[in-house]
């Protein structure tokens, strides 16, 4: 073989060699971004990101091979990123608003819809709710199509389930409404129980779906994410990471 043609061919391999490695560092990872709420996103007393979505990303990372990048925000970034495209994927409630904005890959949970009242306030039937003078409600929280739409209750407009949980707390609310899994994890974290007391009422129960961006550039693998997540969900292994968060706080109060 002359001269020329081992140049050639060393070429042509040197070509392909930086192809390849500009193709591998053109592929993007999948941006997940999950709403800053306990127990789903949080930064924990060592200051570092937790939670069950948290986990749950990594376990879909692991379970797929496809490389996932986690961000913490609140939920009006969140939606504004899916609508924009910003961010690839996240997991949300079920909600008609987002139809036009968002394609739902599949069910990671059902969540109950509770309310929570001060200690020997019980509320057990719907109509209960118009002899209270205040409301607690997650800001631009979904509760069903009857509270929503019920102009004569007393309804007020809170910005996160912490901030509701202290003022029902301080008597500053009446009762609170909205994700039961939230809502009682944080009484127990805060060591409310002497104080706050959950109602026999169920408000409805809620689906929270793992739903991608129509402007997504990984639609392509919402299969793939969606087989992981089924698997992983029968294997309890979505179930282990939820337990373990919620039951940290179930610890004896002083």
């Amino acid at each position: 073989m002359n001269r020329h043609v081992k140049l050639l061919i060393s070429s042509i391999c040197l070509s392909m060699l930086v192809n390849f490695s500009s193709s591998a560092n053109d592929i993007k990872p999948i941006q997940f971004d999950i709403i800053k709420s306990y127990p789903f996103a949080y930064i924990n007393e060592n200051g570092k990101e937790v939670g069950t979505y948290w986990e749950y990303a990594d376990l879909i990372a692991e379970e797929t091979g496809i490389s996932i990048a986690k961000s913490i925000m609140p939920k009006s970034r969140l939606i504004s990123n899916l609508k924009s495209g910003h961010s690839d994927a996240a997991i949300l409630f079920k909600t008609d608003s987002l139809n036009s904005h968002v394609e739902y890959i599949v069910q990671v949970r059902t969540i109950p819809i509770i309310v929570a009242t001060q200690k020997g306030t019980l509320i057990n039937h719907y109509d209960d709710l118009k002899s209270l003078a205040t409301i607690g409600v997650f800001r631009s929280g979904v509760i069903n199509p009857r509270f929503d739409n019920d102009n004569q209750l007393n309804k007020d407009f809170i910005s996160s389930y912490p901030k509701m949980v202290k003022m029902l707390a301080a008597k500053r609310l009446d009762a609170i409404t909205g994700n039961g899994v939230a809502l009682k994890a944080l009484i127990n974290q805060m060591c409310l129980q002497d104080k706050v007391e959950i109602s026999p009422l169920l408000m409805g129960k809620r689906e929270q779906w793992l739903v991608m961006s129509k402007k997504s550039e990984h639609l392509d693998q919402a299969q793939t994410i969606k087989e992981s997540i089924l698997k992983l969900k029968a294997k309890g292994a979505l179930d282990t990471i939820f337990e373990a968060h919620v039951s940290q706080h179930n610890h004896t109060c002083q």
